[in-house]
């Protein structure tokens, strides 16, 4: 079903600011992911937090199957900025996020950092 042009994955827009207040991830600092939240309160800062949960759960599903974060990371990436409009100028921050709140986020940076080498 194709979605209006004011949702990602089902969700109004509206309500992206409480989209992040459930994450679909394997959070290991709960407080801090709160804490971006609370911060980034604008539409392109919640782009941003948008992004970074949806790539983390898409990795996430994908790492449950028995695949590697090293090989679908740059796959759920693409598919994550394609949902929310994101562009590479704001992946420094949706990692530094990861990196400090998800399970995988040391993994996620060695492959981040990897990609600039």
């Amino acid at each position: 079903m194709k979605q209006g042009k004011w949702e990602m994955h089902g969700v109004s827009i509206v309500n992206l600011s409480e989209m992040h207040k459930k994450p679909k991830f394997s959070l290991i600092k709960p407080e801090i992911w709160s804490r971006y939240g609370n911060v980034l309160n604008e539409r392109r800062q919640l782009r941003i937090l948008t992004f970074a949960q949806l790539w983390a759960e898409g990795m996430e599903r994908e790492i449950c199957a028995g695949n590697k974060l090293k090989d679908v990371a740059g796959k759920m990436r693409d598919s994550a900025k394609q949902d929310t409009m994101i562009t590479d100028e704001n992946m420094p921050l949706a990692v530094e996020i990861l990196g400090k709140v998800w399970a995988h986020g040391p993994e996620l940076l060695a492959w981040y950092k990897a990609q600039d080498d």
